[in-house]
């Protein structure tokens, strides 16, 4: 099984931050839980945080959230 990322870039986009050949590479090494073009719901943070070994992008993190991420080894984009 494949580590969990959150991609959260809003209001950037995925292609703004990795070209076709990084994107490419990250699918490889992890299941990618993306946002589209909105903010990822909180919802749908909470599902996925408690599995999530990086966050990239926008979302915001609390002390409270952050507790709840024991896997969470990286946070980029903030």
């Amino acid at each position: 099984m494949k580590p969990i990322v959150l991609l959260d870039p809003f209001p950037r986009t995925r292609t703004r931050i990795f070209n076709s050949e990084q994107w490419d590479r990250l699918n490889e090494l992890a299941t990618i839980v993306e946002t589209g073009d909105a903010p990822m719901a909180d919802d749908d943070v909470e599902r996925w945080l408690p599995q999530a070994v990086a966050i990239i992008g926008q979302t915001t993190l609390p002390r409270e959230r952050l507790e709840r991420a024991p896997k969470l080894r990286a946070v980029s984009g903030r």
